[in-house]
């Protein structure tokens, strides 16, 4: 499901906004996530620090009535998505939160439904595929040195 403009500009708006209330100054916020909870009835994307404070909100008109088994399918990749534009876009670089922090995708109960987007100072994990198959080739490569 494709978001149209206007909802990306929300959404895009919504992240800005969060980002905003940690502001650039001597001392950096320490947090761990920004949270995102899909109200799947209305379609709000609510953005949380890790004291549950709010700190944005947006509505998207095409994920009003999602159905709860699309928003790993549908939902999460266009949220990755767009904060993965964002950082191209810099608009990470200058904000007053001590890095690594995550964005995530979390239910009602506030359990991490999906990891969207990690930002951190030298390495940007863009994705939970980046690992895969690691243990299979980190023991190929001991069998090697051991032979």
């Amino acid at each position: 499901m494709e978001l149209n403009s206007d909802s990306v500009l929300e959404l895009k708006s919504a992240i800005k906004q969060a980002m905003d209330n940690f502001t650039h100054d001597e001392d950096f916020e320490v947090i761990t996530d920004i949270h995102m909870h899909l109200d799947e009835d209305s379609g709000i994307v609510t953005l949380y620090d890790d004291e549950d404070v709010e700190l944005a909100r947006a509505t998207v008109e095409e994920w009003v009535d999602v159905d709860s088994s699309e928003i790993v399918g549908v939902v999460a990749p266009a949220l990755h998505s767009l904060l993965h534009r964002m950082s191209d876009e810099k608009a990470f670089d200058n904000v007053g939160i001590s890095k690594p922090f995550s964005f995530v995708l979390e239910d009602e109960e506030k359990e991490t439904i999906e990891e969207l987007y990690l930002v951190d100072d030298d390495t940007v994990i863009v994705s939970s595929d980046l690992l895969k198959g690691l243990d299979k080739e980190l023991d190929d490569f001991l069998d090697d040195l051991l032979k």
